[in-house]
């Protein structure tokens, strides 16, 4: 039978599942596709942001005021030639657009982004929308100094009601962290750990926004989300853009700027609606990160017989980001079908893969074999304690904890 998993957007908006193969697990581990297919993605991103701040920023008691400046700003930083772009399309995130003004590595962040989560997340169109856009974390303090250019030089101020959607880390949430944005449970003072807008200090958080906090706004980002934005003297403004935001002018921008291409865009929507038959040619003709998205979109779809075969056939790839998303895609299958892959994806030899089967196990445990599986697992993490699969083993260890970020200081 079929894994079914539905939102439930009460009281704090927290996810909560249902399923129907095995009893209900404590907490959800997992976003499914089909709701990332029909729901609408603001209310999703907000769900999202609630249930960090119920399981992490509400898990202990606060013992001093936010560590950030009160009257912050969240700044987006692009390039100009993106402006017409962004008038049309929204602000779109480097899985999108296939282009970045830092690091793309798009496997890495996406692990990454689903550790910020804390849940396993989907990779087609919609779901690579539902994940976050990045900012800076401004504050009033700084607004004299011109913001990095790193990323752009056009800063798009966003609208304070943005932060509902938003988290944040104290540093860079990729590049600054022990492995590609994983944090060491039982580690203190840990700079990406995910935080909301709401959070206050707990016991052993000790850090500052030295240089800046990166903020991660999860879901679609329009201009109707931007408060203002500052424009490099020298740019020209499409008249789209122009017509809704205001822009105020800054110093003229310095030589060279990120790439702001929007093939890779254009073609990532256009593979959401491409037939069951296109996307599966594809995938066998494609390589590279492309065939990174096009799987992410095979494994959103709704199951068909053919699009599980061919599933099936990836869950045996070389790859372990290809094996990963094909597990993700056949948890959606029937049952019979799934539990083989499912028992397989938790001997993986590979930190991601065997996480994602963490996740999806977590709703099957009273399944005999998936509980000896998992407790197998359990002791092999416990007698070799590689560096490498600790993520697995704090992946199992949320299944029975009291939240995921337990109050480690004590």
């Amino acid at each position: 039978m079929a894994r079914k998993v539905r939102v439930c957007l009460v009281s704090a908006l927290l996810l909560c599942t249902a399923a129907s193969a095995a009893p209900a697990a404590p907490r959800e581990f997992v976003l499914s596709a089909a709701e990332v297919r029909t729901k609408d993605l603001r209310d999703l991103a907000a769900a999202l942001v609630a249930r960090i701040k119920t399981e992490c920023d509400q898990a202990a008691a606060p013992v001093g005021p936010s560590p950030l400046e009160p009257g912050r700003r969240l700044v987006v930083m692009v390039p100009p030639q993106a402006l017409e772009s962004i008038a049309r399309d929204g602000l779109r995130n480097a899985h999108e657009t296939a282009a970045t003004g830092g690091f793309l590595r798009p496997f890495e962040r996406f692990e990454a982004e689903q550790e910020l989560a804390m849940l396993r997340l989907p990779y087609g169109s919609r779901g690579r929308a539902l994940l976050p856009k990045y900012a800076l974390v401004r504050s009033t303090a700084a607004d004299q100094a011109p913001p990095p250019a790193r990323y752009g030089s056009v800063a798009l101020v966003l609208k304070p009601e943005v932060e509902a959607r938003a988290t944040w880390t104290y540093a860079d949430s990729l590049d600054f962290s022990r492995r590609a944005g994983l944090y060491e449970l039982g580690g203190t003072s840990n700079s990406v750990l995910p935080r909301t807008f709401g959070y206050r200090r707990r016991r052993g958080d000790e850090n500052a926004c030295v240089n800046y906090c990166e903020a991660q706004v999860w879901g679609p980002v329009t201009l109707a989300d931007v408060d203002y934005a500052v424009v490099p003297a020298d740019a020209s403004v499409p008249a789209e853009f122009a017509r809704a935001v205001a822009v105020r002018r800054g110093p003229s921008a310095a030589a060279g700027s990120p790439d702001a291409s929007t093939a890779g865009l254009r073609r990532g929507l256009e593979m959401g609606q491409w037939s069951d038959a296109t996307l599966l040619a594809a995938v066998a003709a494609s390589s590279g990160p492309e065939r990174a998205r096009l799987i992410g979109e095979l494994a959103e779809r709704a199951p068909t017989p053919d699009t599980l075969a061919a599933l099936d056939g990836l869950a045996a790839s070389p790859s372990a980001f290809e094996r990963e998303l094909a597990l993700y895609g056949l948890s959606a299958g029937p049952w019979p079908r799934f539990k083989p892959r499912l028992l397989a994806g938790l001997r993986d030899v590979h930190a991601v893969v065997a996480v994602e089967a963490v996740a999806l196990a977590a709703e099957h445990r009273s399944d005999a074999d998936v509980a000896r599986a998992l407790a197998r697992l359990r002791a092999d993490l416990i007698a070799r304690d590689d560096p490498d699969r600790r993520v697995v083993k704090e992946w199992l260890d949320r299944q029975d904890a009291p939240s995921f970020c337990p109050d480690t200081a004590r």
